[in-house]
């Protein structure tokens, strides 16, 4: 599993992606971004290269080592999957990182 580091000693954003997706089937996405209760953004986006944006949505808090976080979840239907491969990013929304790299899987 993957984390990348978006700034600080704790992760901004936390999230592994798949590394496999099931052809013609819908996956979840689940990220957890360090901010909890009312700092929490209202959602995340799920930027598919050459494709549509999905927004992640707040289901559920937990705290890691006193830092609360907020977790994130989509349903990502199998219809954004074009080829063999999937590449996206997650951003706060309102904020683009482009310095990060995206996420992959087959």
């Amino acid at each position: 599993m993957k984390t990348k580091r978006f700034c600080g000693s704790f992760p901004k954003v936390m999230h592994a992606a798949p590394e496999y997706l099931i052809a013609n089937n819908p996956f979840s996405v689940i990220a957890a971004c360090r901010a909890f209760g009312e700092n929490a953004p209202e959602k995340l986006v799920l930027r598919i290269e050459g494709g549509k944006d999905f927004y992640l949505i707040p289901y559920d808090n937990y705290e890691r080592r006193g830092v609360g976080y907020t977790v994130y979840r989509a349903d990502i239907p199998a219809s954004a999957v074009v080829g063999d491969r999937l590449s996206y990013r997650i951003d706060i929304d309102g904020e683009k990182n482009d310095k990060v790299a995206p996420y992959s899987c087959r």
